[in-house]
């Protein structure tokens, strides 16, 4: 099933600032289906990386497939990753990707996500903000906190 806010999302930013996704490197975290991804992918991100738990990995990789031709007219790269917000451990393509804004929609559903979510944010964003360090504390954190990549939810 595809959630509205996966729909409403991409709207929303195209109509509010078009330049949000054009040239970024987008990392959606819940993706589903991917169809909010995908849909940035058009809007001519640079790279999106679809990630959900592993179960939704074959879903998220054949949907990328059979939307390759019209990714590609775009010059997007779009990919599909594991992201487990129960593991500390981030998945290495995950780890090594390079996002500038972060993306989610309809994942408040069930009140024991929210925490785990929350440190995923947190770790995904503070790595993001300075890669070379992974936890921090204080005045650093402050900064590193000041200079993290915008998270766009949409909750419907």
């Amino acid at each position: 099933d595809v959630w509205r806010g996966a729909i409403a999302l991409p709207r929303f930013l195209k109509d509010s600032d078009v330049d949000a996704v054009r040239g970024k490197r987008v990392l959606e975290l819940a993706s589903g289906t991917g169809i909010l991804g995908l849909s940035l992918a058009l809007e001519e991100a640079r790279e999106v990386l679809l990630t959900d738990k592993e179960s939704m990995c074959n879903l998220l990789s054949k949907n990328i497939e059979q939307n390759g031709a019209i990714i590609a007219r775009y010059g997007c790269n779009v990919q599909a990753a594991p992201l487990d917000w129960f593991c500390a451990e981030l998945d290495p393509t995950v780890a090594a990707f390079r996002f500038d804004i972060i993306v989610l929609s309809d994942v408040f559903y069930e009140e024991e996500i929210v925490e785990p979510l929350v440190r995923t944010l947190r770790t995904l964003t503070l790595r993001a903000a300075s890669p070379e360090h992974t936890e921090s504390s204080g005045r650093d954190f402050q900064s590193r906190i000041e200079h993290a990549p915008p998270i766009y939810l949409c909750a419907s």
